[in-house]
C-alpha cells in the first residue's frame, strides 16, 4: 500500500492545488458553523424571540418593528461549534506549505521507507522526484544503495528496454564506478548480461556493442573474457555502410566498419562476402556480383528503378585463443539489411539558378579558391571550411562543370569538376592545352568555370539547385586567393553542352 501511494505521480501532482482546495473548504465549514439557523419556526432577528402566534408588527420581547425588511428570520441563529473548529484546522492545514510542510517533504519521508530496489527502479523509470532522490544518495556514497543500483541495472541490461532508462543506468554505473572500483564478480556479471542481451537478435548485439562502449570500467581480465568469448556480441560490432541513393547503371558499394579495437581489445578484419537485393515490397532476392577493392566493395549495378532492399553479409575470422574456448580460428558472419533507392539520371531535377543573392553565398567559396600546380597539372583547391559556413542553415545550390585556363594567349582544360555546400566535391582530370607553357610571375592566371548541367548530373543522386553563371577568377600566381572575381550570366545554350 505505501509504495502504491509513494510511486502514484497523479496523487502528488493534484496535492499542488490541495492547500487551495483545503483552504476553500475550510472557509465554507467556517462559514456555515457562524451562520446556520436551526429550526423553521418565524424568530425576531433582534432578539431570537419566537413569534409563533405574534399578529402584531412590534416584537413583544424587544419592540422591533417587524414590518421592516429582514426583521424576520426562518429559525433561531445558532452557532455550530464542530463545524467551525472544523473549518478553522482545514484553513491551518492550508498553510502549513508556507512554514515548509510541503506534500514533497511528505512523500520525501514516504519514499525513504521504500526498498533500495524500488526507489532505484522508480528512478530508471524517469520520475525527477525519485531522480533526485536517488542522486543524492549516489553521491553520499551509500554502499547498500550502491549495491542495489546494480543489480538493477544488470535486470535492466538483461531484460529492460534501452532506451532512455539505459542512459540513466550507465550514468549511474559510471558514478559507482568514478566512486569505487566495481569488484571483479560484479563486472563479470554486468559482461555476462550484455552477452545475454547480445543473444536475442542482431539488433540487440548492435544496441550491446554500443552499451559496452560506455563501459570502460570492465577491465577485469574474467569480465574481458566473458566479452570476447561471444560470437554474438563481436558481431554486433561489425557494421556495413551504404548510400541512401544510387544512379541506376551504377555499381552497388557498401563499406565494412569494426568498432572492437578498444571495447573488445579485438583488432579484426571485416569484409563483406556477399550481397544481394530485391525490389521493396517483394520476397525474391537477386544476388548481386562483388568487386573488392581496398575500402569498399563494389558490386554490378541494378536494372531497375525505386526503393530496394540489399542484404549485405560480413564476415570476421576470430583468432585463436585457447584461453577463451577457441582452439581454432572461427570465422562469424553478421547479416544487415539496407534500404537504398535506384534513381534514373534522366529523372533527376536540376534547377539552375542565377542573380545577386545566390553570387553572394558563393563569394566566400570563391575568394578562397587557389590554383595548385603538380608539374603538368594544374587544379583549383576550394576553402571547404568558409563553404561550410557559408551554406549553413541554407537550401544547397551545387555547381559545377567544365574548368578552363587562360593565359597569355593560351587555353587549355583542366577537367570537370562539381562542388556541394555540405563539403562534399571532387572531379577534375589532366590539364589539356596547356603544355609546355611556362608560367611566369606577374602575369595573369584566369581561371574560367562554365556551369554543366551534364557534369552535374552524372555525380549527384538527388534533384538539387545549380548555379547557372559562367565565373572567371584572375589570379596573380598559384597558390594564393584571386584578385578578381568577375561573374558572367550565360545564355541558356552555354549551361548544357
Amino acid at each position: 500500500m505505501l509504495n502504491t501511494i509513494v510511486l502514484f505521480e497523479g496523487l502528488w501532482d493534484s496535492l499542488v492545488y490541495a492547500p487551495l482546495v483545503i483552504a476553500s473548504l475550510g472557509g465554507l465549514l467556517v462559514g456555515v458553523g457562524l451562520f446556520s439557523s436551526r429550526g423553521w419556526q418565524p424568530t425576531c432577528r433582534r432578539c431570537q424571540h419566537d413569534l409563533r402566534g405574534v399578529a402584531d408588527s412590534t416584537c413583544p420581547e424587544c419592540g422591533a418593528n417587524l414590518a421592516s425588511r429582514r426583521a424576520v428570520r426562518a429559525g433561531r441563529r445558532q452557532m455550530l461549534i464542530g463545524r467551525t473548529l472544523l473549518g478553522v484546522v482545514l484553513i491551518a492545514v492550508a498553510t502549513l506549505p508556507h512554514f515548509g510542510f510541503t506534500p514533497t517533504q511528505l512523500r520525501s519521508a514516504l519514499a525513504f521507507r521504500l526498498s533500495h530496489r524500488e526507489l532505484s527502479r522508480a528512478a530508471l523509470a524517469g520520475g525527477p522526484f525519485f531522480q533526485q532522490i536517488h542522486s543524492q544518495r549516489l553521491l553520499a556514497g551509500d554502499q547498500e544503495y550502491c549495491a542495489a543500483v546494480i543489480e538493477e541495472s544488470i535486470a535492466q541490461l538483461e531484460t529492460g528496454p534501452l532506451g532512455n532508462a539505459q542512459n540513466q543506468m550507465l550514468r549511474d554505473l559510471d558514478r559507482i564506478a568514478s566512486g569505487k572500483p566495481i569488484d571483479a564478480a560484479t563486472q563479470k556479471r554486468i559482461a555476462a548480461a550484455l552477452v545475454k542481451r547480445s543473444e536475442s537478435s542482431a539488433a540487440e548485439a548492435r544496441q550491446a556493442a554500443q552499451t559496452l562502449a560506455f563501459l570502460d570500467y570492465l577491465t577485469d581480465p574474467s569480465a574481458r573474457a566473458v566479452l570476447q568469448a561471444s560470437e554474438s556480441l563481436i558481431s554486433g560490432f561489425m557494421e556495413a555502410h551504404m548510400q541512401p541513393r544510387i544512379k541506376r547503371g551504377q555499381a552497388i558499394s557498401a563499406v565494412t566498419s569494426w568498432g572492437g579495437e578498444l571495447t573488445l581489445n579485438l583488432d579484426l578484419e571485416p569484409t563483406i562476402t556477399a550481397m544481394r537485393w530485391r525490389p521493396e515490397g517483394t520476397e525474391a532476392w537477386s544476388p548481386i556480383k562483388l568487386e573488392q577493392n581496398d575500402r569498399w566493395t563494389h558490386g554490378g549495378s541494378i536494372d531497375h528503378s525505386g526503393p530496394v532492399e540489399v542484404e549485405v553479409t560480413t564476415q570476421v575470422t576470430l583468432p585463436r585463443d585457447p584461453s577463451l574456448g577457441r582452439d581454432e580460428p572461427r570465422t562469424i558472419s553478421s547479416v544487415s539489411t539496407h534500404r537504398t533507392t535506384i534513381v534514373s539520371p534522366e529523372s533527376l531535377q536540376l534547377t539552375p539558378v542565377r542573380g545577386a543573392e545566390i553570387r553572394a553565398r558563393f563569394q566566400p567559396l570563391l575568394a578562397g579558391m587557389q590554383l595548385k600546380h603538380f608539374g603538368p597539372v594544374i587544379q583549383p583547391k576550394f576553402a571547404m571550411p568558409s563553404a561550410r559556413r557559408m551554406a549553413a542553415n541554407e537550401t544547397p545550390v551545387q555547381f559545377g562543370g567544365r574548368f578552363l585556363i587562360r593565359y597569355d594567349g593560351h587555353e587549355g582544360s583542366v577537367g570537370e569538376y562539381y562542388y556541394a555546400p555540405s563539403g562534399g566535391g571532387g572531379g577534375g582530370g589532366s590539364s589539356t592545352g596547356l603544355e609546355g607553357i611556362t608560367f611566369e610571375a606577374g602575369k595573369p592566371i584566369i581561371l574560367r568555370i562554365e556551369p554543366s548541367e551534364k557534369a552535374l548530373r552524372a555525380r549527384v543522386n538527388d534533384d538539387t539547385q545549380y548555379l547557372d553563371e559562367i565565373v572567371e577568377l584572375e589570379f596573380d600566381g598559384f597558390d594564393q586567393p584571386p584578385r578578381e572575381i568577375r561573374w558572367i550570366e550565360p545564355t541558356s545554350d552555354s549551361a548544357k553542352p
